[in-house]
């Protein structure tokens, strides 16, 4: 059952005394429930901005994006930030995580709306303990080494439990052997029932998920099967 569907999807981008970029052209994709997916391409050929798109970070210029059956254009500015604090949750390379604060305090930030404080310390908690670094609850992430900051960057996206799990570069600033660690963490969530899609320039990272979709100049060029 498709859980993410783009029609015909164009993004262009106003550029000041400068050409129009068009990042995404005529883009039509469908993304299945329980999919694990890697986006691949080289810089500029529009992957981070289809991640974008899918993750209600930003909104097509033509065509539609479609959401767990929700067309993303009909949503208003409260509408995309349930969506993302609710439904697609998102990692980022360069982890996105606040380094005067502790992991506990980063990991707040998805409730700030909410007042349950018994109710949002379990789910931490829990969201710790699943990516396997509950020691570092107290601990600044100014203190942390890449690995554990990636680490926590995901259990942050896990703590609301979002159906959707989007990932840019997770391992572009690892070493071979904490890649190899957090791609195994992705492969867990992924078996655990969350629909997971990577945007990755490494082509070895790209052949452990089940399909490799390809980019280039803001148009899909070929899609493939890895299962």
């Amino acid at each position: 059952m498709a859980i993410i569907e783009l029609r015909n999807v164009t993004k262009i981008y106003k550029v000041k005394d400068a050409p129009d970029i068009r990042a995404l052209n005529d883009v039509s994709l469908v993304i299945n429930e329980g999919d694990f997916i890697s986006v691949c391409g080289v810089s500029g050929s529009g992957k981070s901005t289809l991640l974008h798109l899918i993750g209600c970070l930003d909104r097509p210029t033509g065509g539609s994006v479609f959401v767990k059956g929700i067309d993303t254009k009909s949503l208003n500015e409260k509408g995309m930030a349930r969506m993302r604090n609710n439904t697609v949750s998102m990692v980022l390379q360069d982890f996105g995580l606040i380094p005067t604060r502790t992991v506990y305090e980063n990991l707040e930030v998805p409730f700030y709306f909410e007042s349950d404080r018994k109710a949002k310390k379990d789910k931490i908690v829990s969201a710790l303990k699943y990516v396997g670094c509950s020691e570092l609850i107290g601990r600044p992430v100014v203190k942390l080494s890449g690995g554990q900051k990636q680490r926590v960057a995901i259990a942050r996206a896990l703590v609301k439990d979002s159906p959707i799990l989007l990932a840019d570069e997770p391992t572009g600033q690892l070493d071979s052997e904490t890649k190899e660690a957090i791609m195994l963490l992705f492969h867990k969530i992924n078996k655990n029932g969350k629909t997971v899609i990577m945007v990755t320039h490494d082509n070895e990272i790209a052949k452990e998920t089940d399909k490799i979709i390809f980019i280039r100049d803001g148009r899909i060029l070929d899609t493939i099967d890895t299962k």
